[in-house]
């Protein structure tokens, strides 16, 4: 079966159920990047609920936020935790102001040096893989 719809003055003919081949398609991948991501970050919050013995320097398995008080109660992490937060975000406005301005130039060059300009802003987000590759 078909649907007729007129975009444009023009007639459209589009299947029936068209577009739920690509979610069929992208929802299994997305489950599986979910689980992925999801699964260690919730064994680590488990994790972080053990209590730990210091005559023993091991993690025991309990349940409780003795953890997360002495993290959030203590000025040493609280001062690494607002450091932490500072720079991430010095570091998030700095992209935004650099990296929109670069964007909106790209996206509208009508130059045939486009290409070059997009290789010049991804090539160097490969160097830490290869300056790793050779050290091993």
């Amino acid at each position: 079966m078909t649907d007729t719809a007129i975009a444009h003055g023009a007639v459209v003919e589009r299947r029936r159920g068209e577009g739920w081949t690509a979610s069929a398609l992208v929802g299994p991948a997305t489950i599986f990047i979910a689980l992925c991501l999801l699964a260690p970050l919730v064994m680590l919050f488990r994790y972080s609920l053990n209590e730990f013995v210091p005559s023993k320097k091991m993690m025991v398995e309990a349940v409780t936020v003795a953890n997360y008080v002495k993290f959030f109660t203590d000025p040493y992490y609280t001062t690494i935790l607002w450091t932490t937060v500072r720079i991430a975000v010095l570091v998030t406005t700095a992209c935004l102001v650099l990296g929109f301005p670069l964007a909106y130039v790209v996206a509208r060059t009508q130059s045939r040096f486009k290409n070059l300009l997009i290789i010049s802003i991804v090539l160097p987000l490969f160097v830490g893989n290869a300056v790793s590759s050779m050290r091993a």
